[in-house]
């Protein structure tokens, strides 16, 4: 046998060999499918985009050191019974300018954030408030305060 005729069949071989591990390894891949996709996967059309969120505000007229103003946002995707998050007011008191201290407190559960700290806004005069954190959009609130009788009147507009 000469040298092209050996080294002829070693590439054909190879080849053969090639091929072979080829179809081996498919056949290994073809009978590991069903446990590869034993989970359930959600296509692209599926995915969820509704972002739902109810808010419930509670205002009250308080005496000093009272809770004012609060609302309650309730998003889908943490839970419908108990609120994501939660923002505050309390009126602390009034500055001797005549501006009113306030105590603002937001606590929101999905990002586990806590803010409190004191603000300042003009006696008599619309406040808007915009709440963003864990919103696609920002809620929107406009809110009038004033002073009457040593008592913080609150109204909603």
């Amino acid at each position: 046998m000469c040298f092209m005729q050996l080294l002829c069949r070693i590439l054909f071989f190879r080849y053969i060999y090639e091929y072979l591990r080829l179809v081996g390894v498919v056949l290994f891949i073809s009978c590991l499918s069903p446990t590869l996709y034993a989970q359930p996967s959600v296509g692209k059309g599926m995915e969820k985009t509704i972002y739902a969120v109810k808010d419930s505000i509670q205002v009250a007229n308080v005496e000093k050191g009272g809770l004012f103003l609060e609302i309650k946002s309730y998003f889908d995707d943490y839970s419908t019974t108990k609120p994501g998050s939660v923002t505050q007011f309390y009126w602390l008191g009034q500055s001797p300018n005549g501006d009113l201290e306030v105590r603002y407190v937001f606590v929101n559960e999905l990002i586990d954030f806590r803010v409190d700290t004191k603000f300042q806004y003009a006696n008599n005069e619309t406040q808007r408030l915009e709440l963003n954190l864990g919103r696609r959009t920002p809620f929107v609130v406009d809110v009038k305060l004033w002073i009457e009788k040593g008592q913080l009147l609150v109204k909603l507009l």
